[in-house]
């Protein structure tokens, strides 16, 4: 039997279109507590301190730069999504409508740092290289980027990596320095993103489980590396743009 593959077949736009309402970024129910800690403990740990110019790209909901607005950075943003640059508009943000490249040429100035929480999984590899190297130009000497994904070097990160169907490309600690290196960028560090404090699980129960999840790599990753390997179901790393001699 021949199976046909019919016009039918959704394109990349279509696919994206109904986005925002399947990801539920019109849903409440983290509160701004929850997400307010998140940002502030990652923007610090990744030394990215207040009043810098930082670019957020893929804001999707503005929950990020929300934040980032009220606590002292100057935040811009970019979004493919047009309904979301709208309503990042009226909220009296700035932001802009389309993909890095074709944005660039329009920013006269540079950013201190850029930020892309569950961006760079979307993009295929030569997408991921070529954003990275127009990031570069854009940024300012020892700039950092801070990227979060679905961790590839976590057999607990295959749930998010393959529970959406625009994600093109599996990341991990090494990946992400390979493809730094070749734009320019020195890696940091990759690490657990900062665990939740809240939530309907008591404190003690959520500590208990945080220390099994540590003593479990540890254990994996002496076991099988020689060193531990973060294994939370995302990553997060930070890149460095290579200071000018």
């Amino acid at each position: 039997m021949v199976i046909r593959v019919t016009q039918s077949k959704k394109s990349e736009s279509e696919l994206y279109t109904s986005y925002a309402n399947w990801k539920g970024w019109t849903d409440t129910s983290e509160s701004d507590e929850d997400s307010g800690y998140y940002f502030y403990k990652e923007m610090i740990r990744a030394s990215i301190q207040t009043g810098s110019r930082v670019f957020e790209i893929g804001f999707g909901s503005g929950k990020f730069m929300s934040w980032a607005s009220k606590n002292g950075y100057d935040i811009y943003g970019i979004e493919i999504n047009k309904e979301m640059v709208e309503k990042a508009e009226s909220a009296g943000h700035k932001v802009y409508l389309g993909s890095i490249d074709s944005v660039s040429e329009k920013i006269d100035f540079q950013f201190d740092a850029v930020v892309a929480f569950d961006v760079f999984e979307h993009l295929k590899k030569d997408d991921i290289i070529k954003s990275l190297v127009i990031l570069n130009g854009m940024m300012v000497s020892r700039g950092r980027i801070l990227l979060r994904f679905p961790n590839g070097q976590s057999p607990f990160g295959r749930c998010y990596q393959y529970g959406d169907l625009t994600h093109e490309t599996v990341l991990t600690g090494s990946s992400i320095e390979q493809a730094g290196l070749m734009a320019g960028f020195n890696l940091v560090g990759c690490y657990n993103p900062i665990r939740k404090q809240t939530g309907k699980k008591p404190m003690l129960v959520r500590k208990i489980a945080y220390l099994v999840r540590d003593i479990i790599e540890v254990f994996i990753g002496h076991l099988y590396y020689k060193t531990r390997i973060p294994l939370d179901p995302n990553l997060i790393c930070v890149l460095e743009k290579v200071g000018e001699k």
